[in-house]
Parts: C-alpha cells; sequence; structure tokens
C-alpha cells in the first residue's frame, strides 16, 4: 500500500504533499516518510501504530482480533460494514475475503523500528483517542520516535475518533496542515 501510495502522488507530480493516515493509513503514512522524505511535506498519523498487536493492545483486545470473523465485524461494526459495501466491487462476495486478509495483517504487521522512525523528517503529528485501541503508551512511544513531533490525546475518544469526536480531532489536525511556519 505504500508503494501504491508513492506511485500515486508521484503520477500526480506532487514535489511535496502532506499524507494523514488513520489506522492501517497511518502506518502507510509512515512508511511513505520513512523510504520517500522527499514526497512528505507534512504528516498526520491517527489512531496509527508501528508495531505488531501484541506491542499495543491489551490481552482482552488481542483476543478480541484473534477472534474476528465476517459475522462479528458485522454485527459490532455496521456503519464501517455499511461503508465498505457501498465502494467494493462485489461487496457480497468478498467481504469475507477481505475480513480474512485484514485479520491477517492486522496480526502480523506492521514491524517499524525506532530507528527507521527516527528517519521521518517531515513535520509530524501524532494524534489519537485515550480510550483508543492502540495504548496509550504505544502512541507516546511513535510520537517520541520521530524527531520534532507533536501530539494531540483527544479526550473521551476511542479508535473511531475521526467520526465519533470530529470536532475535537480535527481541530489540531487542520491547526497543523493549515500552519504556515515549519511546526517546532
Amino acid at each position: 500500500m505504500a508503494e501504491e501510495t508513492i506511485e500515486f502522488i508521484e503520477s500526480l507530480g506532487l514535489k511535496g504533499a502532506s499524507l494523514m493516515g488513520f489506522s492501517d493509513g497511518a502506518v502507510v503514512a509512515l512508511l511513505v516518510a520513512i523510504s520517500r522524505p522527499d514526497l512528505v511535506r507534512r504528516l498526520v498519523s491517527v489512531s496509527g501504530c508501528f508495531r505488531t498487536p501484541e506491542h499495543y493492545l491489551s490481552a482482552a483486545g488481542l483476543d478480541w482480533m484473534r477472534s474476528v470473523t465476517p459475522e462479528s465485524i458485522r454485527k459490532d461494526y455496521p456503519r464501517l460494514v455499511e461503508h465498505y459495501f457501498q465502494v467494493a466491487p462485489d461487496a457480497s462476495t468478498r467481504f469475507p475475503v477481505f475480513v480474512e486478509k485484514t485479520l491477517k495483517m492486522w496480526l502480523n504487521e506492521p514491524d517499524i523500528r525506532k530507528e527507521e522512525l527516527a528517519k521521518i523528517t517531515a513535520p509530524t503529528l501524532v494524534i489519537a483517542g485515550d480510550r483508543d485501541a492502540i495504548s496509550l503508551e504505544h502512541t507516546i512511544e511513535l510520537f517520541k520516535a520521530i524527531k520534532g513531533a507533536r501530539l494531540s490525546i483527544v479526550p473521551g475518544a476511542t479508535h473511531l475518533l475521526l467520526s465519533d469526536r470530529s470536532e475535537a480531532t480535527n481541530k489540531p489536525i487542520l491547526e497543523f496542515l493549515l500552519a504556515k511556519e515549519k511546526p517546532k
């Protein structure tokens, strides 16, 4: 996905893009910023992680992740499933395969070393909810590993902070992205 994102940015002829990724998309944005710093002007990681789930999930969260099925996703996250069905071709037949591939990715990726995160040169905002699935400790590790990064923790927000606490989440993101000066 990072390679495809790089190809997309290059195909548009952008010299420096502001990248914002949420959850798995934050991992993609981090990987792009590490491998192609010339393409990233600013970076926003929303509820992102850099290690596999045993490093950032509680035991209960890890048990949940290991028990995920297409049926449990449909039951627990109907809005997300509805969005998937709106945009995915052949969604009704492909949904179980999508869940299986996603689960494999969640359980085995990413594995980004702190030394790699230290290579990020773009001004970076790390943002997460105080009740996020990604532990606060892991979020702080991510923040500390990126030199000069900013950190924003949204009170009362879960992993779905972009939709459930959109105003509190969007404000620091927009201020960061629209700032004229390079963040300190």
